[in-house]
C-alpha cells in the first residue's frame, strides 16, 4: 500500500519511484563520439572511489636497462660517456657487464660520474676493442661476481610519492510551468535539455582531462575551497613533445619512435593514442599493411583503428572531434597508458536526513522545488583522474 502523506511533502517524497538518479552509464551512450577520453578511461577500469579530494599514491618503476653513448670513446679507452641522468641508472652496480649491442662488445663496469662511464675490457683489463659512436645503446647486465669476493654495496629504489586533486561539478537544468506545458514536436524539451546538458558536460570533463592543471584554490574569503584535478598535457613531464623540433609532420616511423618513449618501463602497459584533425590527416597517408580496422567498435561503442607498430605492439588510435582547429587543437596527440590511467570519484555518504553527497556524476531531479513554476534538476559529481608512471605517457603538439 502506498505511504499516506499528511500537509506539505517533498517532490522526492512524493515522486521518488520516478527519480533517475543513476544513469551516468546510459547518459555516457548518448553521444561516445564526442567524448572517447571518457568513453575509453571507463572501459579500461571500473572508477575508483576515493575518500578524499587531494588523492594520493606511490610509484615505483622498473630501473631502464639500457644507456646511450652520448660522445665517442676511441678504440682501448676507458670512459664511456652517456647523459648524467642515465649514468646514474647503473651506479652503483660495480662490476655490472655492459653490452653495446651495435659492435657486440661486452665490457665490464667500474664506476661512474657526472656521466663518465668507467670500465674495463671484459677480461679485467684495457678498454674497449671498438671505438663507441653517438647513439650506441649499452644494455646493463647482471653483476659478475669475482670467486671470493666481498658482496657489491647494497642499494635500492625509493618509492615517490605522487598526487591530484578531485574536482566537484555541478550543472543545473532549469524549465518553467509554461514551458513544460507547451506542447513540441518528438521528444519533450525538457528531456532533450537534460541529454544534452549531459553531452556537454562529458566534453568538458574530457578537456579536463587533457588540459587541466592542479590547483587548490584557498583565494575566498569565506575559506571556500575550489579544487581542478590534473589533466595529461600537464602530467607529462618525460614525454613532452614538440613537433615542430622535428620537422611537424607525423611519418610511421616517428610514430613508433615516440611511442617507444612509452614503454621503457616494465610496467608500461597497452597503448591508445586519442588525436586530433592534423593527426588523423597524417595517418591516413600511411600504407594499409599498417593499419587494421578491429571490431573494437563493438567492445567501445567507438570508431577504433588499430596501427601495427614495431615499438609498442598493436596500437589502438581514436579521433575526439574536440581536437579540431576551431578550438586551437587540431595540432594534439595523447598517448594514454591503459594500466595507469584512471577516473576516479569520490565515495558518496548518505546523510542522516537522507540525502546523499559526493559520488560519480549523477542526475538529481527535482532538487529544487522552492517555487512553484520553475523545476530544477541538477547533474553533479565529485570526480578526478589518476595518471600513474607519467613516463609511460606522451604529449605531442604542433604536428602539422
Amino acid at each position: 500500500m502506498p505511504t499516506l502523506i499528511s500537509g506539505a511533502s517533498r517532490a522526492s517524497t512524493i515522486n521518488q519511484n520516478g527519480l533517475v538518479r543513476e544513469m551516468l552509464e546510459e547518459a555516457l551512450l548518448l553521444d561516445p563520439k564526442k567524448y572517447p577520453f571518457i568513453m575509453l578511461l571507463r572501459k579500461w577500469g571500473a572508477p575508483v572511489p576515493k575518500k578524499r579530494m587531494k588523492v594520493e599514491w606511490r610509484e615505483r618503476a622498473r630501473r631502464q636497462d639500457a644507456l646511450t653513448v652520448t660522445a665517442v670513446t676511441a678504440a682501448a679507452g676507458t670512459d664511456l660517456y652517456v647523459s648524467a641522468a642515465e649514468g646514474d641508472i647503473i651506479n652503483p652496480m660495480t662490476d655490472a657487464y655492459l653490452y653495446n649491442t651495435r659492435t657486440g662488445e661486452v665490457v665490464l663496469y667500474q664506476s661512474e660520474s657526472a656521466g663518465t662511464v668507467t670500465i674495463l675490457h671484459k677480461s679485467g683489463s684495457g678498454g674497449v676493442t671498438f671505438a663507441t659512436a653517438v647513439g650506441d645503446k649499452l644494455l646493463i647486465l647482471s653483476e659478475g661476481h669475482a670467486e671470493g669476493e666481498d658482496p657489491q654495496g647494497a642499494y635500492s629504489q625509493q618509492e615517490e610519492d605522487r598526487y591530484n586533486y578531485l574536482m566537484e561539478i555541478s550543472r543545473t537544468i532549469q524549465a518553467t510551468n509554461i514551458e513544460q506545458l507547451e506542447e513540441h514536436y518528438g521528444k519533450d524539451q525538457r528531456e532533450l535539455d537534460i541529454a544534452m546538458a549531459w553531452v556537454e558536460e562529458f566534453q568538458k570533463l574530457a578537456l579536463v582531462g587533457y588540459f587541466g592543471q592542479r590547483t587548490l584554490d584557498t583565494s575566498s574569503a569565506s575559506a571556500r575551497r575550489r579544487y581542478l584535478t590534473r589533466g595529461v598535457a600537464e602530467g607529462c613531464q618525460t614525454n613532452y613533445v614538440n613537433m615542430d623540433d622535428m620537422g611537424g609532420g607525423m611519418t610511421y616511423d616517428m610514430f613508433c619512435t615516440l611511442l617507444e618513449k612509452t614503454v621503457r618501463t616494465g610496467s608500461a602497459g597497452d597503448k591508445t593514442v586519442i588525436a586530433g584533425t592534423n593527426f588523423m590527416r597524417n595517418v591516413s597517408a600511411w600504407g594499409e599493411n599498417k593499419l587494421q580496422i578491429q571490431n573494437a567498435a563493438a567492445k567501445y561503442g567507438l570508431n577504433i583503428r588499430t596501427v601495427l607498430t614495431w615499438s609498442a605492439g598493436d596500437v589502438d588510435i581514436s579521433y575526439d572531434p574536440q581536437l579540431t582547429s576551431p578550438k586551437g587543437l587540431s595540432d594534439r596527440m595523447f598517448v594514454l597508458d591503459q594500466k595507469q590511467m584512471k577516473y576516479l570519484y569520490m565515495r558518496p555518504k548518505k546523510l542522516p536526513e537522507g540525502r546523499t553527497v559526493g559520488g560519480d556524476l549523477r542526475l538529481l531531479r527535482g532538487y529544487d522545488n522552492t517555487s512553484p513554476f520553475v523545476s530544477k534538476d541538477i547533474i553533479t559529481g565529485i570526480v578526478g583522474f589518476m595518471m600513474g608512471l607519467e613516463e609511460n605517457f606522451l604529449y605531442a603538439y604542433n604536428i602539422r
